[in-house]
């Protein structure tokens, strides 16, 4: 007889029935803002050379990897970050600090990672090397530091007044094409400029400089990383000999994008 068929006829007597498998929840999909790395993180170690670039680059490399943490409960941010000077005696210094960008709701947990989002579309989003697809994602950005004492555009400190004057110009235009056209309330088109004011000026806000040059650089392969703030030659020593970030390389902040989970 069916092994089966015995497993009724018992349960049967004891008068229990055969339960259902039980059904798990279907993971839930969640677009969350991750937290910005808005503290100056700032390599101290020699590895190679001394402690001046003297204008050689230095050659940058960063790296940021957002993984979910072995209990599942936040989204972590390792930063990878390495320079060296372009000739001389190939001055050399790296850094690695981790930081939690994110933490799931109670009773939750992160069980993929799908991507960052751009535009609110998931955009490209490399895995991280040696972790499986949707437990890591990551960005990288690789450049030359412009000499000290030179600035790109501006020094940090006259950029970000360029861009409180454009942004107070723009609100005033849009004020006074409200009172032209009698109205109290904003247009959509109004509220999406609005918007993207706040964005302008909470960017601004998170490239702060002791009078160096601060390299605004993008992601140069997506990922969870937005925008970099990295400072590189400075007009002396350039690795630190402490945590303080005044005056030495050291990268300023990191702008992340929002990134889709799979919570559990």
């Amino acid at each position: 007889m069916p092994n089966k068929f015995l497993s009724s006829i018992l349960l049967s007597a004891l008068g229990l029935t055969m339960l259902p498998p039980v059904a798990h929840a279907a993971p839930t999909t969640r677009d969350v803002a991750l937290t910005n790395i808005m503290e100056q993180l700032v390599p101290t170690r020699v590895f190679k050379g001394d402690r001046e670039f003297d204008g050689h680059g230095p050659l940058i490399k960063t790296t940021v990897n957002v993984r979910i943490s072995d209990d599942g409960r936040k989204l972590l941010a390792k930063v990878y970050f390495r320079a060296e000077e372009d000739g001389g005696d190939g001055s050399l210094t790296k850094g690695e600090w981790e930081r939690t960008v994110y933490t799931a709701p109670s009773g939750s947990r992160i069980k993929r990672i799908q991507g960052a989002l751009l535009d609110g579309q998931l955009t490209d989003s490399p895995a991280c090397v040696g972790l499986p697809a949707g437990r890591c994602i990551s960005s990288t950005t690789e450049f030359k530091s412009v000499k000290a004492g030179f600035q790109f555009i501006a020094p940090t400190e006259d950029w970000t007044a360029f861009i409180d004057a454009i942004v107070d110009l723009v609100e005033q235009c849009m004020r006074a094409e409200q009172q032209m056209n009698d109205r109290d309330e904003p247009t959509p088109e109004e509220r999406q400029a609005t918007e993207i004011l706040r964005l302008v000026r909470e960017g601004k806000q998170f490239i702060p400089s002791a009078q160096n040059h601060v390299h605004v650089e993008l992601s140069d392969n997506g990922g969870p990383v937005h925008v970099f703030a990295i400072v590189g030659d400075t007009g002396g020593p350039d690795i630190s000999t402490d945590s303080n970030g005044r005056d030495d390389t050291r990268i300023n902040s990191i702008m992340f994008r929002s990134v889709r989970i799979e919570l559990e």
